[in-house]
This record gives C-alpha cells, structure tokens and sequence, in this order.
C-alpha cells in the first residue's frame, strides 16, 4: 500500500462512519484498544488473536498523543494485515519504514483533513509546527502528510 492508498482507506471510512474519533471508529471496527505498561521506547503495537484485533497503548504515551498512536497502529491493522513487522525485522535485520511512513500517512490522514478544514477558517497559513502543537500529531508526520497525503487539504 503506498500514501495514496492509506489516504483514500482513511477518507473510505470517514465516508462510511462519519465524523467520529479514532477509538469511537476502533470499536465500530471491533478493534479493541488498551493500555499497558510498556518499554518506554514503545509507544504502541497491535495483535491480532484469530479474527480479533487489539491495540496496546503505551500508559506512559501523553493524552495529546494518544489518537496518533491509537491512529498510526489502526493504519498497521488495516493497511498491513498479516504482516509482522517484528518478526520480519527479527529475521531479516531490515527496517521497515515504508510500513510505519503508510501507517503515519494513514494516521495523519485520518486525524487531520476535517481539523484542517475547520483550522483554516480560522487562520491563512498554518506551519507544520502549529499542526503538530494543535493536533498532537508528530511534527515529521505532519510534512509527511504535507508530501504525500494532503493534496488540497494542506492550508499552508
């Protein structure tokens, strides 16, 4: 899947669902999301126990923060279903960025294009930096959005 896909994936379901937040969306998905206490470079992941999906969500992620990660791993449910990144990265020493840059595209994506319509009523321009502090979405994330994702949706 590439950007484009995870942004028409992420516009699919705001068609379907309809403005909700991104837990309210999980469940209506039947994907269950939870905290634990993780390793503190872990901010989330997801498993999957036969057909049922489960987002674990680090207790120490700040509440800002939460939606992009319950969001980014949503994107890694949805995007890239029967892949382990872990594993993968375990056997072949490979990092996998193109899976974690879809699911942040997919993320930004989903979080984002409605904000930006209301924030840009409000604003001219708004720097990727502003996004991030208005939306708790990482600032790298947000270029990434910018690039790859946000077509017209961009204010600036």
């Amino acid at each position: 899947m590439t950007g484009n896909s995870a942004e028409k994936l992420a516009r699919a379901l705001r068609g379907r669902y309809g403005p909700c937040g991104v837990f309210d969306l999980c469940d209506r998905l039947g994907v269950a999301v939870v905290y634990q206490e993780l390793p503190s470079k872990v901010n989330g992941f997801y498993v999957r126990f036969g057909s049922r999906c489960v987002i674990v969500i680090s207790g120490l992620v700040p509440s800002e923060r939460r939606d992009y990660v319950c969001a980014h791993e949503l994107g890694h449910v949805l995007l890239h279903s029967g892949t382990n990144a872990v594993e993968l990265t375990e056997q072949t020493g490979l990092c996998l960025p193109r899976l974690e840059n879809e699911a942040d595209c997919f993320a930004a994506c989903l979080l984002l294009e409605e904000r930006m319509r209301e924030w840009s009523r409000c604003s001219e321009s708004l720097t990727a930096r502003q996004i991030s502090q208005l939306s708790g979405v990482p600032q790298r994330v947000v270029e990434l959005w910018f690039c790859a994702c946000a077509g017209d949706s961009a204010a600036g």
